[in-house]
């Protein structure tokens, strides 16, 4: 396999990072995930919004440029004779001599791979997703550091489960680990506002479904579980991906309802236009959104 390491492609082993670079040492950077439909990078712009901000909270001094992230995809694709690929752009700190503050810039790495196919049985079925308490460090920013998101996958997988939600202090459901929390109770999609990651394919779903269901961005609490009529999660990789069981608990009947089905054929129409306008994500007063064209 074929990636770009700070300008270089390098294959195998020799794309890599020294062990005095502070992302590695203790987890200081950013990335950014997201894969192509017939080539095409999906939201790719978006994708790079949101990595630029998340650096700005960061405090790594890098605007990334979409037409350049473009054309190193590309490239990486034609090196590792691709067609579809998941991408990950991750950036670093770099290098450090006290081992922990950063003293030269930054390092950026980008790598392809197949994308995730996930079982047919995940959406015609749904999956089991158990609670976690916890929550990731700035919610907004999406950081290198998942520890949190490793040890709520290692309780879920033990209980059987695919995935798991993290729950708040105040017990409210806020996000799952690698991906947005849905819920529908009737034909009101119901979703957090607040402490979550701006999701890209969150945004989608708020654009698909704006002319079929009511939208509402709220607080929302783990004893509100057993009110709603269907749930799902969003995520890049995931797409759309019905959760019918949560603490061994069912949603419902425990079955695929209706709306999360239209809610997957809306998402299967949108992914085939290829070309997708920008979803002009609103991060803030500081936001990149402009400036990484």
């Amino acid at each position: 396999m074929i990636a770009y390491v700070n300008g270089e492609y390098k294959k195998g082993k020799s794309a890599s990072l020294p062990l005095d670079d502070v992302g590695i040492l203790r987890g200081y950077g950013a990335c950014g995930v997201l894969r192509t439909y017939g080539g095409a990078a999906f939201h790719l712009h978006d994708h790079i919004c949101r990595l630029n901000f998340s650096l700005e909270l960061l405090e790594i001094p890098l605007v990334l440029k979409t037409e350049e992230i473009l054309i190193i995809i590309k490239q990486l694709m034609f090196l590792n004779q691709m067609k579809d690929v998941g991408i990950k752009m991750l950036v670093t700190g770099g290098h450090t001599d006290d081992g922990l503050l950063p003293v030269d810039g930054y390092s950026i790495s980008i790598i392809v791979y197949p994308p995730a196919v996930y079982p047919e049985d995940f959406y015609e079925k749904g999956v089991k997703a158990t609670t976690f308490r916890g929550q990731r460090f700035l919610p907004r920013c999406k950081s290198l550091n998942y520890t949190a998101a490793i040890l709520a996958l290692k309780d879920a997988r033990r209980k059987d489960a695919f995935e798991a939600l993290y729950i708040s202090n105040d017990m409210r459901i806020l996000e799952a680990t690698t991906c947005n929390f849905f819920a529908f109770k009737g034909d009101k999609l119901i979703t957090p506002h607040r402490d979550v990651l701006d999701g890209i394919t969150r945004e989608v779903v708020f654009r698909i479904s704006k002319n079929v269901y009511e939208l509402e961005k709220r607080d929302v609490y783990l004893d509100e579980l057993s009110d709603f009529d269907e749930i799902f999660l969003s995520s890049s990789n995931k797409e759309i991906l019905p959760v019918t069981t949560i603490d061994q608990s069912p949603i419902k009947d425990e079955l695929v309802g209706p709306r999360t089905k239209k809610m997957i054929h809306l998402f299967d129409e949108y992914v085939k236009m290829k070309h997708w306008e920008n979803l002009n994500i609103d991060f803030g007063k500081n936001s990149y959104s402009k400036t990484a064209l």
